[in-house]
């Protein structure tokens, strides 16, 4: 569904991410890990077309390297950015229907929100609450699911568990789970690199950059070294 190649991303002069490769499977849970400043949100945003970048994105078999963020979101590129980012002043269901923006049925739109209150059944409860008094777990929920109502081919999660305590992170990471049992194909950018490992397919190591190791759980884990500057990360 997606291959990136040779990618490098750039602010101003500086150059953030080095020429860096990798593909994500249609279905699968793809994890891109690193600590602070390793350039996971860099290579995210690059895929949105937000940040200046070099290389090529292939998606669902068409360039889209040079074409605008709308564009790239119309053909089914949705994100639940790093800090959540509601509208604070508007009802978690405003919020949903901003989230379809891109769809010109609103009955569908109706349907959809329907639906994923079925799946968020505290956001159901909270539908009327203005979004900003909502606890940072269910601001997150809100957050995943408005990035779905635009009913996406692949969903990029930027640091989901970003700043949860424990057990709301477990919450967090039980949902996600559930979104890839129904087929959504995710990229899931996370420094929680225990519960990402359990959840991803495959899995990259970003640091500084550059993608030093890559492959499944297991064959990660395996790599004593590299595990050691990933906090959580156990054998």
């Amino acid at each position: 569904m997606l291959i990136v190649n040779d990618l490098s991303v750039f602010y101003g002069k500086i150059k953030v991410v080095h020429n860096i490769n990798f593909t994500i499977e249609e279905g699968s849970c793809v994890a891109l890990l690193g600590p602070n400043g390793a350039g996971k949100t860099s290579t995210i945003s690059s895929i949105l077309g937000t940040v200046n970048s070099t290389g090529t994105v292939n998606f669902c078999n068409q360039d889209i390297s040079k074409i605008q963020t709308e564009d790239r979101i119309k053909l089914g590129i949705s994100i639940a950015p790093e800090g959540r980012r509601v509208f604070s002043n508007l009802s978690v269901f405003e919020n949903l229907y901003l989230g379809s923006a891109i769809r010109k049925d609103r009955a569908i739109a109706d349907n959809e929100i329907e639906n994923w209150f079925n799946i968020f059944p505290i956001l159901k409860e909270r539908k009327d609450q203005s979004a900003g008094t909502l606890s940072g777990g269910e601001q997150q929920m809100l957050t995943i699911a408005r990035a779905l109502m635009g009913n996406p081919k692949i969903l990029l999660l930027d640091e989901p568990s970003l700043g949860l305590a424990p057990m709301i992170t477990k919450q967090v990471f039980e949902l996600i789970e559930t979104l890839k049992t129904k087929g959504i194909t995710i990229l899931l950018v996370e420094q929680n690199a225990t519960e990402a490992l359990k959840l991803a397919d495959y899995s990259y190591i970003l640091n500084s950059g550059n993608i030093v190791a890559h492959g499944n759980r297991s064959e990660i884990l395996k790599k004593g070294d590299l595990m050691s500057s990933l906090t959580g990360v156990e054998n």
